[in-house]
């Protein structure tokens, strides 16, 4: 069960505060908590922290009913169009209701980073041939450019995988 994020859950706003982040998640298994009631209290709470920015959690290879691991890779499918327009939407609404929370609050908090979880895309085995290297490649610079498009230059972006372990 997702704990609802709130701005008088003092445990909420001292994490905020020491690490200077609050965590906002755009996966499909966030859609009871994804709306602006919970953006507005990330904001509050990193208002509150002071210092602190929001960071989106986005896994581009699970989400949407596993669309970007089914089906064929690189081939600007209907399926893919969807998963990317799925992306832009999560990240479009986020920033729209970051700049009404800010409004409210007279704050100033900002999108400082975008971590897109890659382990279930990068399970590459010496078998993995070049046409699925690259569908890969292509799918992450796809993610990746929206990500931009949509946030600017300045946020940061990291991709990681949980428990891999690669040369």
């Amino acid at each position: 069960m997702q704990v609802p994020t709130h701005s008088s859950n003092d445990v909420l706003v001292q994490y905020a505060r020491i690490t200077h982040a609050f965590p906002v998640d755009l996966n499909s298994d966030a859609e009871p908590i994804f709306n602006a009631t919970t953006i507005f209290e990330a904001v509050k709470i990193c208002h509150l922290a002071t210092n602190c920015s929001l960071t989106l959690n986005f896994s581009p290879w699970c989400n949407n009913g596993g669309s970007w691991r089914s089906g064929p890779f690189g081939d600007g499918s209907a399926r893919e169009r969807h998963s990317l327009a799925y992306f832009s939407d999560r990240v479009s609404s986020v920033v729209r209701w970051v700049e009404q929370a800010n409004a409210r609050l007279g704050a100033n908090i900002s999108i400082a980073a975008m971590l897109l979880d890659q382990e279930p895309g990068w399970a590459i085995t010496p078998d993995t041939n070049a046409s699925y290297l690259a569908a890969m490649k292509r799918k992450s610079d796809l993610i990746f450019n929206i990500t931009v498009e949509l946030l600017g230059e300045e946020v940061k972006i990291d991709m990681f995988g949980w428990g891999c372990i690669e040369k």
